[in-house]
């Protein structure tokens, strides 16, 4: 898949998950950002109204076109000599407060959803990334990561899955 491809199908999910995050939001107030700050330099897709009414959570979401039982966390989202730059696990400043990975199947009419709060995934791979094993992408900019378990991070970090299907059932 192209680069475009690619933002097309991601945009095309978000969208799906918008009775997804009215759900999760008080009075169904979120709202997906659209702007290249947010997005490529703070990975922040969408931003809802806690249930509380008091606080307020950003989210990275990561689509995927399949059901995997491993995560692919990228360390460096380019790795060309002179282009380099941190992927979304590294990133010091400005992250989300959740990353929801989405594993879509079903003709990309259900999927997966495990919301997994950020800062304490990150500071845990930090810790124990040289456990597993790094990929690099075969990709343009040769983005590098690594291949962890979602049994690792439900452990050590612990997440919420919820199961989605587009007549709008949710399981917990």
């Amino acid at each position: 898949m192209s680069f475009e491809e690619d933002l097309k199908f991601s945009e095309e999910c978000d969208l799906k998950l918008s009775k997804f995050w009215k759900q999760k939001s008080f009075e169904g107030r979120f709202v997906f950002t659209r702007s290249l700050f947010l997005q490529k330099i703070h990975g922040i897709d969408v931003i809802l109204q806690g249930k509380d009414n008091t606080t307020e959570l950003k989210i990275d979401t990561k689509h995927v076109r399949s059901i995997y039982t491993n995560l692919f966390l990228e360390e460096m989202s380019c790795t060309i000599q002179g282009h380099e730059k941190l992927g979304w696990i590294l990133k010091e400043d400005g992250h989300p407060d959740f990353i929801a990975y989405c594993m879509w199947f079903n003709n990309d009419n259900s999927c997966y959803i495990y919301m997994i709060p950020f800062t304490p995934l990150r500071d845990w791979f930090i810790q124990n990334k040289e456990k597993y094993r790094l990929f690099i992408n075969n990709t343009v900019n040769k983005t590098s990561g690594r291949i962890v378990p979602l049994e690792d991070i439900k452990l050590f970090v612990g997440y919420d899955k919820y199961i989605l299907n587009l007549s709008n059932t949710y399981e917990y």
